[in-house]
């Protein structure tokens, strides 16, 4: 019984750590610290997007700016486009700390997907560069997330 009680408190804590390798390399670059390799990394996003799009996520954030993070260090996101291909193929992934939630949107071939984990906060009370690039992802307003 305690067994069990311990690892039913371990879980949330070994859920967040899986993302550390995004919250601790702000200010880094995706592919320099090689991220999307990372397995835990790997696994935590493939399970959440539908299956066979993370090679896509990959390309659509081939160019991007460095992981960042709002001031207090609970939200922390990339957004990036693929190769000449800004405004058409296009990700955005965005990770709560505070709710140990992701949000993964990928835009290809005139589709937007959206895949969020647990409950995410609303996308408004997000740091505004954040909030400007998913208004230029989705070409309008923000949309409230769940």
């Amino acid at each position: 019984m305690r067994l069990l009680l311990l690892l039913a408190l371990l879980l949330p804590v070994a859920h967040a750590a899986q993302l550390a390798d995004l919250t601790r390399n702000t200010g880094q670059y995706a592919f320099d610290v090689k991220l999307f390799q990372k397995p835990v990394f790997k696994a935590r996003v493939q399970a959440l997007i539908t299956p066979g799009l993370y090679e896509l996520l990959q390309k659509n954030l081939t160019v991007s700016g460095p992981i960042m993070s709002d001031q207090n260090r609970t939200v922390y996101y990339l957004t990036g486009n693929a190769p000449h291909l800004g405004g058409s193929e296009a990700a955005i992934l965005a990770y709560d700390v505070k709710r140990d939630a992701l949000v993964v949107m990928i835009q290809s071939k005139g589709r937007y997907m959206s895949f969020e984990e647990g409950r995410f906060m609303d996308p408004r009370a997000y740091p505004e560069d954040l909030q400007r690039a998913i208004i230029n992802f989705y070409g309008g307003s923000v949309p409230r997330l769940r």
